[in-house]
């Protein structure tokens, strides 16, 4: 038997020296970058180690804030290793209750291949497949589940012999993914759009009211009622299982489903 020691304790421990050095090649990481705009930091993944990451987060802050001019979103991510090496799920307040300003969900914390559960940390949360369903990215409305329920949404490309990445549903995902990219970016605002599930008869819906509405009908044949502010609206209807939209039109409304 080789038994091999991985360093968990590098994480879970409390010698000064170790912290010093960790701290000290964070100073670095951030002197590098911190000039840049298109980054965040997230302090490790898969790793639990909750006070050490919630340690680590607060040093970036205090650090940037002191001493830079410009400061950088964090991220925590759930789930990992405990110090002997069992992977543990981290509870949901173990992440809601750091000061990242962006964290990803675990799938220990609902059923989010299937009905996920409306974002309601108050930051922007990542749903990762890879933390969700590492084989299951191939499913092209997901993203649109995900959405609509106020995530960003990852898609974990397949790295694992067991997964055909050739199959027609790889590439139908992609799509999809590509897509719901490009109707973030026709939002008038999308910062303020919020989940609004009560406003569709389907429970997936992206709403900035009076403006842009995002409805997503998971079984494209059945109709669904959307309840709109007053006014004309450009509209469309995108059909996931083609990728493609399949008719556009405007909609109009007195105020009401």
């Amino acid at each position: 038997m080789v038994l091999t020691r991985i360093g968990l304790e590098f994480f879970h421990g409390n010698d000064p020296k170790i912290r010093q050095i960790q701290r000290d090649h964070v100073k670095k990481v951030i002197d590098t970058v911190n000039d840049l705009d298109n980054i965040f930091f997230e302090v490790v993944n898969e790793c639990s180690a909750t006070q050490w990451q919630h340690e680590l987060i607060d040093f970036i802050h205090d650090y940037e804030t002191k001493h830079k001019p410009k400061r950088h979103l964090v991220l925590m991510s759930p789930g990992g290793p405990d110090v002997k090496g069992k992977w543990t799920p981290q509870d949901k307040k173990d992440v809601t209750s750091s000061h990242a300003e962006v964290i990803a969900v675990l799938n220990a914390w609902g059923d989010y291949t299937k009905n996920p559960p409306v974002n309601d940390t108050r930051r922007p949360a990542i749903m990762d497949m890879d933390h969700i369903s590492p084989d299951g990215s191939d499913d092209s409305v997901l993203p649109w589940k995900a959405l609509t329920r106020g995530y960003h949404y990852c898609i974990f490309e397949p790295t694992f012999p067991n997964v055909a990445a050739g199959k027609p549903s790889w590439e139908l995902a992609r799509r999809n993914v590509g897509a719901i990219v490009t109707y973030t970016r026709r939002f008038s605002d999308f910062a303020a759009a919020r989940p609004q599930g009560d406003l569709a008869s389907t429970q997936f819906c992206l709403a900035h009211l009076g403006q842009d509405y995002l409805v997503f009908q998971p079984q494209s044949e059945k109709a669904f009622t959307v309840r709109l502010e007053d006014g004309k609206y450009r509209a469309e209807w995108f059909q996931p299982e083609s990728a493609k939209v399949e008719k556009a039109g405007v909609v109009e409304s007195k105020g009401g489903e």
